[in-house]
């Protein structure tokens, strides 16, 4: 099976083109689409090179904890989205198995991410493993978005 690119993926048959959300304003998409909406640029650029878009594109659900495309400009982020294996570990490490909003995770205390250890939740600062949360609680059918300020 074609490994699919970002671009087939948005253009999927069920992809709303006109009209992204119903009449309640609720969007219909999953949360790849929504990431695009909401110009989360590099990351689906890093999602799509890391071979992890069919896993969003998915039914889930899902947590997805999102750099903005600030954090893939910091020194940290240097060269990631040009090395494939590294990135694949990086990302994976922002993707939660479950819909968690924010306030279920600050009340958990830890999240585990489907590689790496455990993420740490700091109400107090609003930080998800260091990272600050700069967007909440973004919805999707097939799961949740929380935008972070840095990568994990």
């Amino acid at each position: 099976m074609a490994r699919m690119g970002i671009h087939e993926i948005l253009c999927m048959a069920d992809f709303p083109r006109a009209k992204p959300r119903t009449q309640s304003g609720r969007f219909r998409g999953n949360i790849l689409q929504l990431l695009h909406e909401k110009s989360f640029h590099l990351l689906l650029r890093g999602l799509e090179a890391a071979g992890l878009c069919d896993r969003l594109a998915a039914s889930g659900p899902y947590t997805l904890l999102a750099p903005t495309d600030a954090a893939f400009r910091h020194p940290q982020a240097d060269g990631l989205l040009r090395d494939p294996a590294r990135l694949r570990g990086a990302l994976s490490r922002h993707i939660v198995w479950g819909h968690l909003d924010l306030e279920t995770i600050f009340e958990m205390g830890l999240i585990a991410p489907i590689h790496g250890p455990a993420i740490p939740a700091d109400r107090t600062n609003a930080r998800l493993g260091g990272a600050k949360v700069v967007h909440p609680d973004i919805e999707a059918p097939n799961g949740i978005i929380h935008g972070i300020a840095d990568l994990l």
